[in-house]
């Protein structure tokens, strides 16, 4: 019973404060404090819930001046939800997700010249050695981002950054085949697999030979 007493102390004395700090940033900026989490649906699912169970129980506070903005996706976390409580209906996850998030917004699906005009305006203002085809690597970037169909900015990044840290490395490659590398290795696994297979199928081949492998999948796709 006096455990229960302090943790409830505990608790309220986290909400006061909460109200304290929050409604003290309101009056001196006249703006309530947005606090964002993002990629809440890359965590492991018991982390996910622990987070926005400890957010509802202890920062959901009516008197407090703030808002939490989650970045996510909606399927995964309630399929989190059904993970956790095994045997339950989709009305009791429907219902335990409008508990936790008062209402979502559906963020516009990433189009083909949005992606192309990304990928432009990065390879402006990233730094670009004098040994890297900017040309060609956009030129690549581009097509390759419509042969696997992606969408998400995030992957753009990630390929734009191991190619320029990489290349100095891995300059014997060709450029097609690194990028075709990289953006399997995001977005199709499957083909990604096939891809190792075929290179290390034999050991000993040089960059060179292990490039043109490259060339050969792509005919038999």
């Amino acid at each position: 019973e006096k455990t229960f007493e302090k943790y409830e102390d505990i608790q309220s004395r986290i909400k006061k404060d909460f109200v304290s700090i929050t409604n003290d940033i309101f009056k001196s900026k006249n703006k309530p404090v947005v606090i964002f989490f993002d990629d809440l649906d890359r965590c492991l699912p018991e982390n996910t819930l622990d987070l926005i169970e400890s957010l509802k129980n202890y920062f959901n506070v009516e008197d407090a001046k703030a808002i939490f903005i989650f970045g996510q996706n909606p399927n995964i976390t309630r399929d989190f939800i059904k993970q956790k409580y095994k045997h339950i209906s989709d009305q009791f996850v429907n219902d335990y997700y409008k508990k936790v998030f008062d209402f979502c917004i559906k963020l516009p699906q990433l189009k083909s010249d949005n992606v192309k005009l990304y990928i432009e305006n990065k390879l402006k203002n990233d730094v670009i050695g004098e040994k890297l085809n900017v040309d060609e690597l956009k030129s690549l970037l581009i097509k390759r981002s419509f042969d696997f169909k992606n969408k998400s900015l995030r992957v753009i990044d990630k390929i734009i950054f191991s190619i320029l840290f990489f290349f100095d490395l891995l300059n014997d490659f060709k450029m097609d085949f690194l990028i075709f590398w990289y953006f399997s290795q995001e977005l199709n696994p499957f083909y990604h697999n096939k891809l190792i297979e075929s290179l290390f199928h034999n050991e000993h081949r040089n960059f060179s030979e292990l490039s043109n492998d490259f060339d050969n999948l792509k005919k038999s796709d």
